[in-house]
């Protein structure tokens, strides 16, 4: 009895708004009976009670996909309410980033425009270009912020992570190494991720500089970088496109002479 279902349901995440669960299986009632449009309807109703739940957001927008993706922006453009407020414009963005990561770049740029000046806003569109492979991008828009917010771990990490990727190693490793662990004790997995990518920022700092070298002695040749690979006693030349993938061609090169290739297997080099 579809009636009896919705009362009780309604009347379960009422009492409850944060029994997300339950919401998402009386969604799904509908989306198993692949009456899509009648399940918007429930996440929408679940959603005016709760409009940041990430999970309901994320729901609303896999079912809008399939049921007819131009829903999808006149829903977002509806939240653009009150730009000192923009909590529900951003849930949603973090969900499309996790779904459409190009699309909810789009969105980003309008929320920008809409809400230029709040913070919030500026570090999820900042993660929204980082995502789409916008580094430069990414770390632009985190350089606006207020240095107590920029100074955070978490956005310092951000934007130490969108400047490496950028290949700024020194001001990468410089602003990771100025995070305060003590400060993140609340989060581990922060934590965790800082331990071990510190080490690794140090250590692709040394190696960008030898690669500057290298590359300021080859800079009077127009010949692309060449390896040698040894299969079989046999050598075989590899020639490596450094303008059609320079992060790719530089990663192996550095790899190849740190000598962490010599002696493997060919099968084993992916």
């Amino acid at each position: 009895n579809e009636e009896c279902l919705d009362t009780s349901a309604r009347a379960v995440t009422e009492l409850n708004p944060q029994n997300v669960q339950a919401g998402l299986q009386w969604a799904a009632y509908y989306t198993n009976q692949e009456r899509l449009d009648r399940s918007l309807e429930v996440l929408g109703e679940l959603l005016q009670k709760n409009p940041t739940s990430l999970m309901y957001w994320n729901a609303w927008i896999l079912t809008a996909q399939v049921h007819d993706p131009e829903l999808i922006q006149p829903r977002f453009k509806k939240l653009m309410i009150d730009p000192a407020s923009p909590e529900a414009p951003i849930a949603f963005l973090t969900a499309m980033q996790k779904n459409d990561p190009w699309k909810a770049v789009e969105f980003g740029e309008a929320t920008m425009e809409w809400s230029p000046d709040h913070p919030d806003v500026r570090v999820i569109v900042a993660r929204g270009l980082r995502g789409t492979n916008r580094f430069a991008d990414a770390a632009a828009v985190l350089t606006t912020l207020p240095d107590e917010i920029l100074n955070r771990p978490e956005i310092a990490y951000l934007h130490s992570d969108c400047l490496y990727a950028d290949h700024h190693f020194q001001k990468a490793y410089d602003i990771m190494s100025a995070i305060d662990l003590d400060a993140i004790e609340g989060k581990p997995g922060l934590a965790r991720r800082l331990k071990f990518m510190l080490p690794l920022r140090e250590q692709a700092l040394e190696t960008w500089q030898r690669e500057r070298e290298l590359q300021a002695l080859q800079s009077n040749s127009t010949m692309n970088p060449l390896v040698r690979l040894t299969i079989n006693g046999k050598p075989v030349e590899l020639e490596l496109f450094a303008d059609e993938a320079p992060n790719t061609v530089a990663a192996f090169l550095a790899t190849t002479r740190r000598g962490d290739y010599e002696g493997l297997a060919f099968g084993d080099i992916h």
